[in-house]
């Protein structure tokens, strides 16, 4: 399952997930830069009602100029 994120990271190894405050191994999940989302495999989903928490770090850019 793949869950968007705002803003791309800078960097795959930049991004961590937790569900329910447990990480998830690198194995069980991997970013894909062309939907600019965090993908879980299955047994790494989320259960209704747990926390997943996606952090990372991302560039912010400048504004184009007038």
């Amino acid at each position: 399952r793949a869950f968007s994120l705002t803003a791309p990271p800078s960097g795959p190894a930049e991004v961590r997930d937790q569900v329910q405050g447990q990480p998830v191994p690198p194995s069980l999940w991997w970013y894909d830069a062309a939907r600019n989302a965090v993908v879980l495999q299955p047994g790494a989903v989320p259960r209704t009602g747990e926390n997943l928490q996606i952090r990372y770090r991302s560039v912010c850019r400048a504004p184009p100029a007038p």
